[in-house]
């Protein structure tokens, strides 16, 4: 008992591993390496956090980190303001 095949089903399965192989796989999570040369206010990280409007916010020993993806603002902590309250 011989499986016969039609050309359409020879063509539809040939377009299907063509399309299957060639097609682009998504691609995993893209890390970048940041540290004080860019601008981070302490090597040693406590916390990070992704705020819902994009920036990354990292807290370190000297002070609060946000991140824009290109460039950080520091924030720091006043004794001062402290001792107002």
């Amino acid at each position: 008992m011989a499986i016969e095949f039609s050309r359409l089903d020879v063509a539809c399965f040939f377009t299907l591993i063509l399309c299957t192989t060639g097609a682009p796989q998504p691609q995993g999570p893209y890390f970048e390496h940041l540290s004080t040369q860019d601008g981070l206010s302490n090597d040693i990280i406590m916390s990070i956090i992704q705020y819902s409007r994009g920036f990354m916010w990292f807290g370190t020993f000297d002070g609060l980190n946000r991140y824009d993806g290109y460039q950080f603002i520091q924030y720091f902590n006043e004794p001062a303001d402290f001792q107002k309250a």
